[in-house]
C-alpha cells in the first residue's frame, strides 16, 4: 500500500515538474520571439494537464490504490506530455510543411488572387489634395500564408470573399493532408474574415499521367476545370489540376487550426504534386477581405520517399 501511495505521488510529482518547466519554456517564446498562438495553447494545454491530475487523483487513484489505476494515471500522464511536448516543439501537428518560405516553398502569381489594399491615411488624402504625389500604398503579400508565426494583423488579406492561394512546394509531395490556421478566437478582432470553406487543387504536371484510365475516372468524380488564370500568357491556362480535399474551418472551435485530409482515392494514386492551389469558397461573413495566417501542406514522408 505505501509504495503504491508512493509511486503515485512520485507520478503526480513528475507531472508537476514537467508542467512547470514547459510553461516556463513557453512564456519565454511569448516574451522572445512573440509566438503567441503556440505558447498560449502550451500553457492553457499545462494548465488542463494540472486540473486533469488533480481530479484524476482525487476521483480514483484515493479511493482504491491498485496497480491498474496507476498504470492507468501513468498511461495518461503520458499522453498529456506527449501533447504538451508535440505543441511546444512540433508545430501543433508534428507533420512538416512543404508550403512553408523556411522549406523553400514559394507563391504562384499567376494562380493568386489580388490583397486587399489597406485604406489611405489622413497624410495620403492630404497629399493627394495639394498634388504633391501620392505615397505608395503596398498590400501585404500573400508570402505572409506561408510564414510560421500567426499573430494579429499578421496575415494575408485577400480580396473579397472568394478567391485562391497557387503554392509551389519545397519539393513535389504526394500530399495527404493540409493545415488551415487562424488566431485563437479571444484575440480576434474580426473572426469574420476568417476563411470558412474552401478546396485543394493540385497541378498535374505530368502529361503522361493524365492517359492513365483510373486518373481519367477520378478526374471526372473529382473535377478538373479550375479556371482562375487569368493571365492568358501563363503556363498554367491549358494544364489540368485535380481536387485533392475540401476544407470546413469553423473559427469558434477551440483550436486555431484545422489540418483536413485528402480524398482516400486520390491518396491510393500515389500522385505528386510540386504546385497546389488553395480556394475559398467563402469566409464568415466580411464582404471586403478574407485574411489567411497560416496554409500549410503535409505528405506521409514513406509515401514520398517511394513516389
Amino acid at each position: 500500500m505505501l509504495d503504491d501511495w508512493k509511486d503515485t505521488f512520485r507520478e503526480s510529482g513528475r507531472l508537476c515538474t514537467t508542467v512547470l518547466i514547459i510553461s516556463v519554456q513557453a512564456l519565454s517564446a511569448l516574451f522572445r520571439e512573440n509566438g503567441i498562438r503556440r505558447s498560449l495553447s502550451v500553457v492553457a494545454l499545462a494548465a488542463v494537464a494540472c486540473f486533469a491530475a488533480r481530479d484524476h487523483l482525487w476521483n480514483h487513484l484515493i479511493p482504491s490504490h491498485d496497480s491498474a489505476h496507476l498504470a492507468l494515471m501513468q498511461l495518461r500522464l503520458q499522453g498529456l506530455e506527449n501533447r504538451l511536448q508535440r505543441h511546444l516543439y512540433l508545430d501543433g501537428t508534428a507533420a512538416l510543411d512543404y508550403a512553408s518560405i523556411g522549406a523553400g516553398g514559394r507563391i504562384v502569381s499567376e494562380l493568386t488572387s489580388a490583397s486587399r489594399t489597406p485604406n489611405q491615411g489622413t497624410s495620403w488624402r492630404i497629399l493627394s489634395m495639394f498634388n504633391l504625389g501620392r505615397p505608395a500604398v503596398i498590400p501585404p503579400p500573400p508570402e505572409l500564408a506561408l510564414m510560421p508565426e500567426a499573430r494579429l494583423g499578421v496575415c494575408w488579406p485577400m480580396k473579397g470573399r472568394t478567391g485562391s492561394l497557387g503554392i509551389s512546394l519545397s519539393r513535389p509531395v504526394a500530399v495527404t493532408s493540409f493545415t488551415i490556421d487562424h488566431i485563437p478566437m479571444p484575440m480576434t478582432l474580426i473572426p469574420e474574415v476568417a476563411p470558412r470553406s474552401g478546396e485543394l487543387w493540385g497541378h498535374l504536371e505530368d502529361a503522361a499521367v493524365l492517359l492513365q484510365s483510373n486518373i481519367t475516372d477520378i478526374l471526372t468524380a473529382r473535377g478538373s476545370d479550375l479556371d482562375i488564370v487569368q493571365d492568358r500568357n501563363s503556363p498554367y491556362l491549358t494544364s489540368q489540376f485535380l481536387r485533392l480535399g475540401t476544407f470546413d474551418f469553423d473559427v469558434h472551435g477551440g483550436y486555431p487550426f484545422k489540418t483536413f485530409d485528402v480524398h482516400g482515392d486520390i491518396k491510393a494514386l500515389g500522385l505528386t504534386f510540386g504546385t497546389v492551389v488553395l480556394i475559398i469558397k467563402d469566409n464568415w461573413g466580411n464582404t471586403d477581405c478574407t485574411c489567411l495566417y497560416r496554409v500549410r501542406v503535409h505528405s506521409c514522408r514513406i509515401c514520398t520517399a517511394s513516389t
